[in-house]
């Protein structure tokens, strides 16, 4: 597998088989305090009206357990893997092969080209343009201007290209171990 951004959706489709297969939620992680001052704790499911986890252990650190593991219930985790799916669709580059020099320019990674992104006001010099391949060249953010712009690089000067955006190179950073992931996807 050579796709970043089949490599996601795979491991996306892993993880969704996983939560399909649990309990449906909603989850609510319990805490039993007895007058010895033990803690048991366990995960409820009122679907089913039932624990989806017996006692996980005692002790007051495993309160936090429960906790983490209800709020990972399967509703919750099928609605964050269509989330990360619809982020890989719109990434994803639409044509195999080498992205185009706009498509680079919107992610700000051109080899042979340096980005700046300002706040308010900037006269441009020194061979800066503005970067109009990025939300045209500017964005409103509340009462905020940000304008961006774009320099080509001296010669020599220029950087690898990277063929994968480096959004899909964050998101696959949860899977650096897996055997088909591949090195130079590192964001």
């Amino acid at each position: 597998m050579t796709d970043l951004a089949d490599f996601l959706r795979a491991r996306y489709a892993e993880r969704r088989a996983i939560a399909q297969a649990a309990t449906p939620g909603a989850w609510e992680g319990v805490v039993d305090r007895h007058q010895r001052g033990e803690v048991d704790a366990s995960v409820w499911a009122d679907s089913i009206s039932y624990y989806v986890t017996e006692k996980i252990t005692s002790g007051g650190r495993h309160e936090a357990d429960a906790h983490h593991i209800a709020a990972n219930n399967p509703a919750d985790v099928l609605a964050d893997l269509d989330a990360k799916l619809a982020i890989v669709d719109a990434y994803a580059p639409k044509t195999p092969g080498p992205r185009t020099d706009a498509e680079l320019h919107a992610d700000e990674e051109h080899p042979a080209w340096e980005y700046r992104s300002m706040e308010g006001t900037w006269t441009p010099q020194d061979g800066w343009e503005s970067n109009v391949d990025l939300n045209g060249g500017y964005q409103v953010t509340g009462y905020t201007e940000l304008s961006y712009w774009r320099r080509r690089l001296p010669a020599g000067q220029e950087r690898q290209p990277r063929a994968e955006p480096l959004v899909l190179r964050i998101l696959a950073r949860p899977f650096a171990g897996h055997p088909d992931y591949q090195e130079d996807w590192a964001a």
